[in-house]
């Protein structure tokens, strides 16, 4: 992932990261429409910090 010098936030620096950022929000939203408010957050919580974890072991 590539961090800007300035401005927001971050963008993926190669197609396999746009995919798992992809198929990360997928899951949210899947796991949004498919669950109720009070399910939905701690699914939405698990999925950040798989999705964050990721991001920290394949940075470069």
């Amino acid at each position: 992932m590539n961090t800007k010098k300035y401005g927001w936030g971050w963008r993926p620096a190669s197609w396999q990261g746009w995919v798992i950022l992809g198929v990360y929000l997928w899951f949210v939203v899947w796991s949004y429409m498919n669950t109720t408010l009070f399910n939905f957050i701690p699914d939405a919580i698990i999925l950040t910090a798989i999705f964050i974890a990721m991001y920290y072991k394949t940075r470069k």
